[in-house]
């Protein structure tokens, strides 16, 4: 497959969602979670990208109960959407249980 058609086929699966940002009314800017909303023609996602940092300036069980809230508030006014949260947890549930 030559490198115009794959340019092609990407841009052809660009073109048929559109995105935006979603803030949870609770949103704080001490942590970084961005939401972006995604709409494809037949699904409604909201993704989420966390960064926590190996020394972060709050609790993690703080950060834990902002994804709660977050995915709460998700569900009540996106009760079909697909939620999808990525990041880095690996340090984040050894914290919050010690």
């Amino acid at each position: 497959m030559g490198t115009d058609k794959l340019c092609t086929q990407v841009g052809l699966h660009q073109s048929q969602f559109t995105a935006d940002a979603w803030a949870n009314d609770t949103d704080f800017t001490l942590f970084e979670l961005l939401w972006i909303r995604v709409y494809t023609g037949a699904r409604e996602l909201l993704v989420g990208a966390l960064s926590h940092p190996p020394k972060p300036m709050y609790k993690p069980v703080e950060l834990i109960d902002h994804i709660d809230r977050c995915i709460n508030a998700i569900t009540v006014k996106f009760p079909a959407a697909i939620i999808i949260l990525a990041g880095d947890f690996n340090q984040l549930c050894d914290a919050a249980t010690s």
